[in-house]
């Protein structure tokens, strides 16, 4: 509709309108968006915090799984807070750099690695699934 707003960015990555509205509408949606999503993430944490004690009994330490998840769920919140940060810079800004457009694009593939660095999906996604001879395979019932 407005050919003369094409133009291409100061990175020099990508083209796109020099007109303000859509980049701010589309920040401003993905901000409302991750508002609760962080809040559920803090309150996880926050469970995970209130329930430390019992990881933690005497007799007892945290097992390597309890460990693992509880890396990875604060991984996956450090980038939920990340991409509400930056939608937010986002929609308050206009001009940004290729250092932005690096940040954005690392967000979804560090959460892609937080998620399939579970031993379970490694298990079942390895080309090569390494068993002890005279071991079999174990089942397990999900809930």
């Amino acid at each position: 509709m407005y050919p003369d707003s094409v133009r291409v960015t100061g990175s020099g990555m990508y083209c796109n309108s020099g007109l303000a509205i859509p980049g701010r509408i589309s920040a401003g949606v993905v901000a409302v968006v991750l508002v609760p999503v962080v809040v559920i993430e803090i309150l996880i944490i926050a469970s995970l915090r209130k329930f430390w004690s019992v990881f933690k009994s005497p007799g007892t330490s945290p097992s390597i799984n309890t460990l693992s998840m509880i890396i990875r769920v604060l991984l996956f919140s450090i980038f939920g807070i990340l991409a509400l940060g930056l939608s937010l810079f986002f929609f308050f800004t206009i001009h940004h750099g290729a250092a932005l457009n690096i940040v954005i694009a690392f967000i979804p593939v560090m959460a892609v690695f937080t998620f399939t660095s579970q031993k379970d999906l490694l298990e079942v996604w390895m080309f090569r699934k390494w068993r002890k001879k005279g071991s079999s395979a174990k089942s397990c019932i999900c809930v």
